[in-house]
């Protein structure tokens, strides 16, 4: 739905006080047939900076304090919070009362999935020292 009212193919109508749709336009749009082909599809369209960004995200399990992630930006010295925001702007986080939190248990899954399983120990590691 929020691609849908991001394409303003579905939104709210004052005047009308209900919903409205372009029917045949939703009716014509390429639908993902599973959880994973949108999520490739949604990571496919970001950037490898906010990939990063989500990946080191994902190692704090669905959600985390923005001052966390905000020491934990000046102690790794790589740039979080403008990537996860850019996430966020892209549907695949929220950022709500102090928090960046996966939208999605898949999401956060297939973003802890891009570290290696050999690396994860040394960045959980990395990360819990900072």
């Amino acid at each position: 739905m929020v691609e849908l009212n991001k394409q303003r193919m579905l939104h709210p109508s004052l005047t009308r006080r209900r919903w409205v749709w372009k029917s045949d336009k939703i009716r014509d749009m390429e639908v993902p047939e599973n959880v994973d082909m949108f999520i490739n599809k949604s990571f496919n369209q970001l950037s490898s900076e906010v990939l990063s960004a989500l990946s080191v995200l994902s190692c704090f399990g669905s959600s985390a304090d923005v001052h966390l992630v905000q020491r934990l930006e000046t102690e790794i010295r790589q740039s979080l919070v403008e990537q996860l925001d850019t996430a966020v702007a892209a549907n695949v986080l929220g950022k709500r009362n102090g928090k960046f939190y996966f939208l999605h248990d898949k999401l956060q899954e297939a973003a802890y999935s891009m570290t290696k399983p050999e690396e994860r120990c040394l960045h959980h590691k990395r990360y819990g020292l900072a």
